[in-house]
């Protein structure tokens, strides 16, 4: 558990440095969700029902929007400077 925690931390830090605290901390907070949910399916046989599904879909769409608007504004910055 530990040695998960650690990974986790470690690769927080990196996209943070990487991408920036609103993709990074977004981004973070979805692989979480998304992880947790496999492996409580995986590991406890927890069901997952279409409510759940539809919300994932929901979150995976709202990170790539959130992601792709920082792509956009990023190269809006590039063309000005």
């Amino acid at each position: 558990m530990l040695g998960l925690n650690g990974a986790m931390i470690s690769l927080y830090v990196q996209a943070l440095s990487r991408s920036g605290t609103l993709v990074g901390t977004v981004t973070n907070t979805a692989v979480n969700v998304l992880a947790s949910s496999a492996l409580g399916q995986l590991l406890f046989g927890e069901q997952v029902g279409s409510t759940w599904l539809a919300g994932a879909v929901i979150t995976v769409v709202g990170i790539a929007c959130i992601q792709r608007a920082v792509v956009a504004e990023d190269a809006a910055k590039e063309k000005v400077a």
